[in-house]
Formats: C-alpha cells, sequence, structure tokens
C-alpha cells in the first residue's frame, strides 16, 4: 500500500513538473526569445532544462501509471468492466443503478 501511495505522488509531481516545465518555456521563454532578450547560450540552456524535465517526466509518468493500473486492476478486465474503469458498454448508459447490484464491481482506494 505504500508504494502505491508513493506511485500516487511521484505520477501527480512529476505530471505538475511536467506542465509546468512545458507551459513556462512556452509562454515566458518563447516570447522573450522572439524579441530577442534572451541570448542565444541563455535560450539553448533554458531549452535544456525543459529537455532534462521531460525526459525524466517521460520515465516517471509511464512506470507509475503502468504500476498503479497492474495493482488497482489485477485481472484486466475490470479496467474495462467496472464502474472504477470508467468505460461503460453502450447498452449500459441508460440502465438505472439497481440493475447492477449482482455484478462484481471494484472498490476504490481506502474501501477494500
Amino acid at each position: 500500500m505504500i508504494l502505491l501511495t508513493a506511485a500516487f505522488v511521484v505520477h501527480v509531481v512529476s505530471a505538475g513538473l511536467w506542465t509546468g516545465a512545458t507551459l513556462y518555456v512556452a509562454y515566458a521563454i518563447l516570447p522573450a526569445a522572439r524579441t530577442e532578450r534572451f541570448g542565444r547560450g541563455a535560450f539553448v540552456e533554458q531549452l535544456h532544462r525543459l529537455l532534462l524535465i521531460n525526459r525524466w517526466t517521460g520515465l516517471a509518468l509511464p512506470a507509475t501509471g503502468a504500476y498503479m493500473i497492474w495493482e488497482l486492476y489485477t485481472p484486466l478486465w475490470l479496467l474495462f468492466d467496472t464502474q472504477l474503469g470508467g468505460t461503460r458498454d453502450v447498452r449500459a448508459v441508460g440502465r438505472n443503478e439497481h440493475a447492477d447490484r449482482g455484478r462484481r464491481v471494484a472498490r476504490p482506494l481506502g474501501l477494500r
């Protein structure tokens, strides 16, 4: 359980770091580089830092995401056949809640 919690934390922090770094470069660095407020070396240094962040988060996000899928949806049919997976077939959209009473439903974290 501790490893799963650590995977959640690493996943969310990596996603935030990647999103923040990309938005910073897109909205702060690139406009400044277009108006030539940055020298060529400073611009290349900022892009190098973005590349480092993208490499590390590019490893962390798929690894932690795959681990969480493996832990939470061990029989992989849970990913597609329950409300926890989020995808339902089109026929189930209009059904009421009472129709699913007899089906096995995976429980979210903390309710196991």
